[in-house]
Parts: C-alpha cells; structure tokens; sequence
C-alpha cells in the first residue's frame, strides 16, 4: 500500500498567495462541508480518524482544529451500526457534534475561537484538500462509517474474560511484589489463550480475520513494535510495520486482536516504568549511552516476552489436546486464515532490521522480560537476577 507524505504546512511569510486572503475566501474556497466531502474520501481508502489526525497533527495546530471540525460535520451521515471504531476514535479526538452556529459562517467563528490569521490558514488548508482528493490507499478491514459494520456479530473477546484479563493486568502494573506480578501476567496469558481457544471450537465457521492500525509513540518505537509482534504471534496475530508513519497493523481474529492490545499496552507500561527506574547510562569514560542501552532493552525484553508467551500458549494447547481431539486442525484454519488475511493486505512486504549497539541494555531487557514470567509448568529456563540491574 501506499505511504502517506507527512503534513507539512508551507510557510505563509516565503509563499505569494494569489488572492485576498479573508475569511470570505475561506468560506468560498474551503466550506467546511467540502472538508468533510473529503474525508469521506479517505475512509474509502482505508484511512481512520486517527490516521488523519496523527499526519495533519504532524504540522498544523489550526488545521488539525478545522479537520476536526469536519470530522464531526462528517459523523452525523454515519450508519447506526458502523464499526465501533469510527465513532470511537471520533470521541477520542472530540469530534462529538458541531459547536458552531449553522446561521453564522463557520471561518469566522473559527478564527475568532482559536486566534489564528486567514492568511496562514488558507495554506494550511491548501495542503490538507490536496491530500484528501488523492490519498494514497490502504488496506480496509472494515465497512465504511456509512455502512453497517461487516464484522457485526462475529465472535470477539468476551466482556467477562476481557474484564478480568485487565483487572490482572492492572494489579501487575501495580505491585511492587515481582512474584505476585509474575503469576498475574501468567493468568492472564492463560485467560487470553482459554478464550481464543473456547471461540475456536465453539464456532460453527472460522471467522473472517479483521486488522487495526496501532501508533506506536517515539522514541524506540521501532523496538517497542518487537514486542507487539512478540505478543501478537503467540496470540494468532501477524503485525506489519509502516516504519515512515510508526504504525502497526495487527491482523488476526477480533477476540485475538483485542486482547493482544491489551497485553501490549499491560507491558508496555511495566517496561516504561522499568527503563525510567533504571534512570541514565553512561559508559567507561562518563559519555551517556542512555539512547543506545534502552533500544537494546525494548529489544532484549521483546524476545524475551515472545518466548515466555509462545510456551505459555503452547502449554494451554497442551492442555486441551486430551480432551478435544479435532483441537490442532482448528487451530491450523484460524492461523491460515490469518496468513491469507496477511497476503491479502500486504502482497509485498520487506524484511524488519534492527540493531542493537548495547550489549548491557540488551541483557537488562532480556532479565526485565524473565521477571513477566508467562507460564507455569513448562517456561523458558530464567537466567540473571529478577531484579533490573543496569
């Protein structure tokens, strides 16, 4: 698929605008609603609210405001049963409803609200309708906001399990006790394995995979998207990375799509708050090697973590061999239908290289991920202190 240019707003003070630049001109050359013509246009091609929101942020203050705006004026045509995503990440970026009064033209109420001049927000505005009428496409993995979700009904993570799977992780971000938050995290790797489990027997027809984008936050976020895909490839996932946009996209069944975010947002939290414990790095001679030793750590405890998960996994598959016989070929439709839901989306894709350039970041991250222990009977052997020790 095509990648995105960031949103970089031209300068307005080096640039010749043709024509008077008032908020008339505005309101004859950007009506709002023509703004939010546009982004239907996006959601066609497999954009989301949060994808034009992240590349216009990337810039442009007042034109993130506008395409907000827009973004609420677009939202009243949607469907009653669309995606819960659409109006999730509407209400997540405040896209609620209009706040402007129909009767008065919209630029100059705008302009008053967020003390911006015309001049320089007319070539803002340029450069956001020129990216909405060729955006470049992107896999879809769901219906248009217009439209009733096609995923509607289809088996997804259980409320009950989902509840108590961040209930435990909730408490492991919490304690201070390195052994109650082993058997924390290991439970609720136990529940996530359960459950992708019960929903594969219990369904009539292996259900079609779906896909969602991920931001992953600078700095590392190359390194911190290792553990995604540690996570998601124990759990029935694939995950993709956009490296230009630091974007993930996480292919796999919905319940196993879900709770994977949960886990990885459960520790990407314990990792943060490890590395910010472990405070500076310097080396031999006093110059920090504070960037290089955490890169290494995220990369260190996202192996680390994909082992601890896998034989997690694996031993709940174990357990359920005995008793259900039909168990592996089930597993083997769901996985290959991911890996087609994959070839689908990304019929080209390269090879992910890394770099590692401290070898005691590396090790401490590698330790940091044997205190997260995943499984009970059959786990990785540990190696090193509990304790991350720099």
């Amino acid at each position: 698929p095509g990648v995105p240019v960031p949103f970089v707003p031209t300068n307005a003070s080096t640039s010749r605008q043709p024509h008077q630049v008032d908020v008339h001109y505005l309101e004859a050359t950007y009506p709002i609603a023509q703004l939010a013509e546009g982004l239907a246009i996006m959601w066609d091609n497999g954009w989301h609210p949060f994808d034009v929101s992240r590349v216009i942020d990337n810039g442009s203050t007042a034109a993130h405001a506008a395409v907000i705006d827009a973004l609420s004026l677009n939202r009243q045509g949607w469907h009653p049963r669309a995606a819960k995503l659409w109006t999730q990440q509407a209400d997540a970026l405040g896209a609620i409803s209009p706040w402007w009064q129909v009767s008065t033209p919209y630029w100059q109420q705008f302009l008053d609200r967020h003390d911006v001049s015309a001049d320089r927000l007319a070539w803002q505005l340029k450069l956001v309708v020129m990216m909405f009428r060729d955006p470049p496409v992107q896999p879809r993995f769901e219906a248009s906001p217009t439209e009733p979700s096609w995923v509607q009904g289809s088996p997804g993570a259980d409320h009950t399990v989902l509840g108590k799977v961040r209930g435990l992780l909730a408490k492991a971000e919490s304690t201070t006790f390195d052994h109650e938050a082993e058997a924390l995290s290991a439970k609720a790797q136990e529940l996530i394995a359960r459950h992708s489990i019960d929903v594969a027997l219990l369904a009539d027809t292996v259900d079609v995979p779906g896909g969602k984008r991920v931001y992953i936050d600078a700095p590392y976020a190359k390194a911190k998207y290792l553990l995604l895909s540690a996570i998601g490839d124990a759990n029935g996932c694939r995950c993709v990375w956009n490296g230009q946009r630091d974007t993930a996209t996480i292919i796999g069944h919905q319940g196993d799509l879900h709770l994977t975010e949960v886990l990885f947002t459960s520790l990407l939290v314990q990792a943060t708050g490890a590395i910010l414990s472990a405070g500076s790095q310097l080396d031999s001679r006093g110059s920090s090697r504070t960037r290089a030793w955490r890169n290494a750590f995220w990369q260190g405890y996202a192996y680390r973590i994909g082992q601890r998960l896998a034989v997690a996994t694996e031993a709940t598959r174990v357990s359920y061999q005995g008793a259900v016989a039909d168990l592996l070929p089930v597993l083997a439709q769901r996985e290959q239908a991911v890996e087609d839901a994959v070839a689908e989306a990304f019929p080209r894709l390269g090879t992910l290289r890394t770099s590692v350039s401290s070898g005691d970041g590396l090790h401490a991250g590698r330790r940091f991920g044997d205190q997260a222990q995943l499984g009970h009977a059959n786990t990785v052997p540990k190696t090193g202190n509990r304790r991350l020790t720099p």
